[in-house]
């Protein structure tokens, strides 16, 4: 697999969900087969010491704080700029062949190839950790527990939230260090599904509660027919956010306005209006104005306020 696969198998991800199929030869373990402990016992279900949940969902409670002991602030910073650079380096690429707007969540990406790097080896994983600019694993872990654990904290302002979640075929066993260290930094619970046999039911028990973590946001995420009996493992990440503006601008205001896309093709666009006033210290009568594809934002000077236009 080359950087350029990679990048291409970003593009899937891209829509929220990444599917993989894990061999035992694929493992990360120096006999490349699962110890005995982490087998099916005889009645074909997963050990339930070292297997995923046996329920149809992961806990729909708070997200579970991760572990993030070890982290620091340059750390953290560390897997911050990581992370831009791969959300550059996968715009620049979907910049080639996408029309019109681009939207996508690198941090999502990130979260669910980090998970998967976990599990990879050998020239997969270089090539992950190429791709997304990881940093080695004693930093790339903790920080990103602690980036997880602050995009859910509790905030009255606003609500942001995300969850990874692993959906394994539930005669399939993982390796149970696996399980505990995509746990313990990402937030990742997994549970069993029987692709196999239920690949639709699958399907549906996935989209149900990628929508409730969505608040109904993002609905049938995976399409008709795309799981099937050969499926083994799928990792998703949601993330949500609800929040409202410091100063909402008014519906009724909305004016059809010219937007230069350049100087030589401008267009007739909705744009959003609004006035206020504000109190200003004599050092802001020195801001310029801003100019936002046209449309200037201008300051006015009234004794001690100044008039804002948007």
């Amino acid at each position: 697999m080359n950087k350029k696969l990679i990048i291409a198998l970003m593009v899937v991800v891209f829509v929220g969900i990444i599917t993989a199929l894990l061999f035992s030869s694929n493992q990360p373990n120096q006999s490349n087969q699962p110890n005995q402990s982490n087998q099916p016992n005889q009645s074909n279900q997963p050990n339930q010491s070292n297997q995923p949940n046996q329920s149809n969902q992961p806990d729909q409670q708070d997200q579970p704080l991760v572990d993030d002991t070890s982290s620091t602030k340059q750390g953290i910073q560390m897997v911050v700029d990581a992370n831009n650079k791969f959300a550059f380096d996968l715009y620049s690429q979907l910049n080639k062949t996408e029309k019109g707007n681009i939207f996508y969540s690198p941090y999502s990406i990130s979260a669910a190839l980090a998970m998967t790097y976990e599990g990879a080896k050998g020239q997969t994983a270089d090539e992950i950790k190429s791709v997304f600019h990881f940093p080695e694993d004693n930093i790339l872990r903790p920080n990103f527990a602690a980036i997880y654990n602050d995009i859910n904290s509790n905030v009255k302002d606003y609500e942001l939230k995300t969850g990874n979640a692993l959906w394994v075929q539930q005669d399939f066993p993982l390796l149970s260090d696996y399980i505990a260290r995509v746990e313990k930094y990402y937030g990742g619970k997994a549970t069993n599904l029987d692709f196999i046999n239920e690949s639709e039911k699958s399907r549906q028990t996935i989209n149900s509660f990628i929508e409730e973590q969505t608040n109904s946001k993002i609905k049938d995420l995976i399409p008709p027919d795309f799981l099937n009996k050969m499926t083994r493992l799928v990792l998703t990440n949601a993330i949500y956010f609800k929040g409202t503006w410091q100063w909402e601008f008014d519906k009724t205001n909305t004016q059809n306005e010219d937007f230069e896309i350049t100087p030589n093709n401008i267009i007739k666009v909705q744009m959003m209006n609004m006035s206020c006033l504000l109190y200003t210290s004599d050092a802001a009568d020195d801001l310029l104005c801003v100019d936002l594809g046209g449309r200037r934002i201008i300051k006015k000077k009234t004794n001690t306020k100044t008039k804002i236009e948007f």
